[in-house]
């Protein structure tokens, strides 16, 4: 074997070890103290990343055990995160995940009685200045094969009405397939989850980011109205008492240039409703039931 070759095969072998200690050690180490620095500059909580893994060559990164929020009232967290960069995002103007995979994230909506959102208040960010956009600039498109969320958990509590709403969804699993935040671009949505009260969501459908318009079927089943009824209450001063509503329907939505929403093949049920106006009974209704029936908001 020539001098010159040997030299080649050496400086590829150094190069390789190089590229491999860079990715798989000091980039995850460097970048998981970078993070948790941030995390405790901006955040005005506890919070931290516990590991972090990076594979250089099949650029695949790993993520866990992502908490905001003291020990005992977690306002956000993640137990794993998985993304796979596609190869193309290095030569086109465009990130390109093969996979992207969420599993048990949890967080907490909560709107206090003046109207403040917590996840407002988790950071500090330093305010941005305004930069006007170049004319011919175009905003970096995203495209991802397949997004997955699997046994989510997210709490909505909101303490303006009299009655604060209080509602946690469970078990929430969520698939998306071919997601494009270019205007052509058309998704496969599938998601269920289960809430505190008893109700339960089946949604798939498409999903268009831009402009946002969706179609598919939707089911909701024995949803308590109760849990709600603190919106109803400021506009109707009758008192529910009970209520459950099963609703089954194709539907179609735009947002753009004008809100619309078509229901078709609409079957509904309610049922067991109890309605007081001043502790007397206002209406009783045992069943009352729909089908094939059409809805236009417009």
């Amino acid at each position: 074997m020539s001098k010159g070759l040997k030299r080649l095969l050496l400086s590829l072998i150094t190069a390789l070890a190089l590229y491999s200690w860079l990715g798989f050690l000091m980039l995850p180490s460097v970048a998981l103290q970078v993070i948790n620095q941030q995390l405790a500059t901006y955040a005005t909580t506890p919070a931290q990343l516990q590991r972090l893994e990076v594979n250089p060559f099949t650029l695949e990164l790993n993520i866990w055990g992502l908490q905001v929020g003291e020990s005992d009232d977690q306002q956000l967290s993640l137990q794993h995160l998985y993304t796979q960069v596609a190869g193309s995002s290095l030569w086109h103007r465009h990130l390109h995940l093969k996979e992207l995979i969420l599993t048990e994230p949890s967080g907490q909506v909560i709107v206090n009685p003046q109207g403040e959102l917590n996840l407002t208040r988790l950071f500090n960010l330093p305010e941005t200045t305004n930069k006007t956009e170049e004319p011919n600039s175009t905003p970096l498109s995203v495209l991802i094969d397949r997004t997955a969320l699997h046994a989510g958990n997210l709490r909505f509590n909101d303490q303006r009405q009299s009655e604060p709403v209080d509602v946690t969804f469970s078990d929430i699993n969520i698939t998306l397939h071919n997601l494009d935040t270019r205007p052509t671009g058309q998704s496969e949505l599938q998601l269920s989850t289960q809430a505190s009260d008893g109700t339960q969501l089946h949604w798939q459908g498409d999903l268009s980011l831009n402009p946002l318009t969706s179609s598919g079927h939707l089911q909701l089943q024995d949803a308590r109205l109760r849990s709600w009824w603190s919106y109803v209450t400021p506009y109707f001063s009758a008192k529910l008492n009970d209520g459950r509503l099963t609703l089954d329907t194709q539907y179609e939505l735009e947002l753009q240039p004008q809100l619309k929403f078509t229901a078709k093949q609409l079957s509904a049920q309610l049922n067991a409703l109890e309605l007081n106006q001043q502790a007397e009974p206002l209406a009783r209704l045992k069943q009352l039931s729909i089908s094939d029936s059409t809805f236009d908001l417009t």
